[in-house]
């Protein structure tokens, strides 16, 4: 039996992110939480955002440096572009600007440009606080 191409994506974006939250604790940042690997539990986040189906919307990273929240979606080629992507980007885009938080998208470097082109284009991201890193 082959595994399904949702359950390959599943793997890399785990994978990626185990990678990234090394590089975290590497440079420093602390408080990291992620729901995806063990050892980092995330509590869901209240009430307050949701995607338009109602399910509540959690960032794949959250951590803490230097006094400054910061939270990191990991994306993948496969998941750049969906609508859900771009709904949850919207809305994580919002959430950083009113709660004054650093907000990064992690993506592979051969989609940098790509991601980078989405988050210019969301309307209510803080310009001074909205970034693409790739890995």
């Amino acid at each position: 039996m082959t595994p399904q191409s949702s359950d390959i994506t599943r793997e890399q974006h785990h994978m990626l992110l185990d990678r990234f939250v090394q590089d975290l604790q590497k440079r420093g940042y602390n408080n990291i939480h992620t729901r995806y690997l063990n050892g980092f539990n995330m509590e869901q986040p209240g009430d307050t955002i949701r995607h338009s189906d109602g399910a509540p919307l959690v960032p794949d990273i959250y951590a803490e440096k230097n006094d400054n929240c910061f939270i990191f979606e990991v994306q993948l080629a496969e998941t750049i572009g969906s609508q859900k992507t771009l709904e949850q980007l919207r809305l994580l885009s919002r959430c950083a600007r009113q709660n004054n938080i650093y907000f990064y998208l992690v993506v592979p470097e051969e989609i940098h440009t790509e991601a980078k082109n989405i988050m210019e284009a969301l309307p209510e991201r803080d310009a001074h606080k909205t970034f693409v890193m790739s890995l």
